[in-house]
């Protein structure tokens, strides 16, 4: 069988301009839930950490059950479908509208103090960019640049959720991982040690099942398995 190629030109079904109402509609929704929460449990998670009267568990105990993971979850998608939005239209006035209702969106978030959800945004962020753009090899430097920049805040953000100021949350983590004094005394920022204990923590811990535990198989350790590992956490 031969098969003639055909173009097709699909027609723009919805405007963006009614992209951008849905979002915007569906921030509204999900802040009246973040707002609820702040007035049940009579603060902000950035605040406390900020003004010391926090401890490091808070960001993981805040929230009402069920209700903040539907807010959080609505914020993420919202979050990715705006910065699509932003990237592939052309419209300078409605692509500054979609990157304000999104940094207003981050800007909500980050009150929560979550940096793992800050994390998914941005990096879902930057694969989205490089989906829909072309020539993206120019860019590699400032996209470098903006990385270094998330990664220095991600180590700050450790630092006041974990000392209730920067300095103090410095001596925590270089305490708790015992960095070596040479670590201490080199340029590179405290801040960066964060992402680097994250990301060869696995990797160590890892390292250290294989090599040091033998386990055993038995009845017992499969229904473990399968009930702490495989089934949801209710």
């Amino acid at each position: 069988k031969k098969y003639k190629h055909k173009s097709y030109s699909l027609p723009k079904m919805i405007p963006k301009y009614k992209y951008y109402r849905f979002a915007k509609h569906i921030t509204c929704f999900a802040s009246f839930f973040f707002l609820v929460e702040f007035l049940i449990y009579k603060n902000v998670p950035l605040l406390s950490y900020v003004s010391g009267n926090a401890d490091a568990e808070l960001y993981k105990e805040f929230g009402i059950p069920f209700i903040h993971v539907i807010a959080v979850n609505l914020f993420l998608v919202t979050e990715f479908f705006l910065f699509q939005c932003y990237v592939s239209s052309d419209e300078k006035r409605l692509k500054n509208k979609f990157l304000k209702l999104f940094c207003l969106n981050f800007g909500v978030l980050a009150l929560l103090m979550n940096r793992a959800v800050l994390m998914y945004i941005i990096l879902g962020a930057i694969i989205i960019y490089f989906v829909l753009k072309r020539n993206v090899a120019k860019y590699v430097v400032k996209i470098c640049g903006f990385l270094f920049g998330v990664l220095f805040l991600f180590g700050l953000l450790g630092n006041i959720r974990n000392g209730g100021d920067n300095e103090a949350g410095k001596q925590y983590i270089l305490q708790l991982c015992e960095a070596t004094p040479e670590f201490e005394k080199s340029i590179v920022p405290t801040e960066l040690f964060w992402p680097y204990i994250y990301v060869t923590s696995p990797i160590s811990n890892v390292e250290f099942t294989i090599r040091r535990t033998h386990p055993e198989f038995s009845i017992d350790n499969c229904i473990s398995l399968v009930v702490n590992e495989c089934m949801p956490q209710l």
